[in-house]
């Protein structure tokens, strides 16, 4: 069986991923990221909130990729 599986129904998607593949810390994690892009999608922003957006993310990756490179994080 494979590690993770995804069958589509008629009104939703079903994702089976084996024990052995991902912890349970883990699984809720990607569940809240899916809840949080749910939000974003439906809050709608504007291109200027996109922007600024934009550009925290790369603010904060130049301030912190070499400590996630060097594997501190």
């Amino acid at each position: 069986m494979d590690a993770i599986t995804l069958e589509t129904q008629e009104d939703r998607f079903l994702i089976s991923i084996g024990r052995d593949y991902l912890d349970k810390d883990t699984i809720t994690r990607l569940i809240d990221r899916i809840k949080l892009e749910h939000l974003v999608i439906k809050a709608d922003f504007d291109q200027p909130i996109e922007d600024m957006g934009e550009r925290i993310k790369a603010d904060w990756w130049v301030k912190n990729k070499d400590r996630y490179l060097r594997g501190e994080a």
